[in-house]
Order: structure tokens, then C-alpha cells, then sequence
């Protein structure tokens, strides 16, 4: 069975975190340079853990862990708030969603520092302002959930 955003995210997506192309010749059209735009903003926010591509007006935007289940650490909390915060510019609706088997295991409980109360308390902000900016942002978001024994 396919996964359900194959049909979705293909090749015709186009990746906001490669590398620009230096050499692209000056008959670039606007839409290239909208792409190049996006490119360099989400490159500039999104830790490794968080792939963001573009398919017309709408941003797919994908939890990288599949090796822990796509659990969230730091990094991952502070990409998703900085990216909700300001999405790319072209985009209309926002897809969220795993890569691999699992949508989310949730917290990475092996990043949570061991500091007691205080640090507690900010890394449970910090969760709270980046899934506050998915909630209350000026986009619409659709989170693909999947679990796969």
C-alpha cells in the first residue's frame, strides 16, 4: 500500500532546501525567482530534521527522523516555529508530515535535558509557541497522520 502523501510529494515538487545554482542564466523567469526566494528562506530557518518542498501554492513540509520515529527535539521545535512563522511567501496551504512509517512518537525524550523545573518549564514553552503558530497561523495547515505496526 502507498503512502498516502506519494501522491502527493513526487518529483515534480520542488525541494526549498537544494542548493542554489549559481549558474542560472539572467533568462530566468518570475517564477524561478519566486522559487529562489523560498529557497534561501527556508534553507536559512529549517534544521536537517525538517524538509520543506514546494508544489504550486502549496508547501509540503516533512518531519526527517524516520529513524526515531520522527520525534522532536529542540531543533526540530525551534524549525517548525520559525517556519510557521513565516512561511514561504507563495504558499496557500501547508501539508505537514512524517517521513517513513510514523507521523510523530512525539517528544525525543533522549534530547530532553535533565535540568529540573525552569529548564522544564521553557522547553514546554517553547513547544507551546511553535504548535500556538501552526494553530493561529494565516495558512491552513492538513497534518498527514499515518502509524504502520
Amino acid at each position: 500500500m502507498s503512502h498516502p502523501i506519494d501522491r502527493i510529494d513526487n518529483s515534480r515538487s520542488t525541494p526549498l532546501q537544494m542548493e542554489h545554482d549559481e549558474q542560472m542564466g539572467s533568462g530566468r523567469s518570475q517564477n524561478d525567482t519566486r522559487a529562489e526566494n523560498c529557497e534561501s528562506q527556508a534553507r536559512r530557518v529549517l534544521p536537517s530534521s525538517l524538509i520543506a518542498s514546494q508544489r504550486g501554492p502549496v508547501t509540503l513540509l516533512r518531519l526527517s527522523r524516520a529513524a526515531k520515529r520522527n520525534a522532536l527535539d529542540d531543533a526540530t521545535i525551534a524549525g517548525i516555529e520559525s517556519f510557521f512563522s513565516d512561511p514561504p511567501e507563495e504558499t496557500r496551504a501547508i501539508i505537514l508530515y512524517g517521513e517513513g512509517k510514523h507521523f510523530s512518537a512525539g517528544v525525543d525524550l533522549s534530547a530532553v535535558p535533565d535540568t529540573g523545573a525552569p529548564a522544564s518549564i521553557r522547553f514546554s514553552r517553547s513547544w507551546h509557541r511553535a504548535f500556538d503558530r501552526i494553530e493561529n497561523g494565516d495558512v491552513p495547515v492538513v497534518a498527514v497522520l499515518q502509524y504502520r505496526a
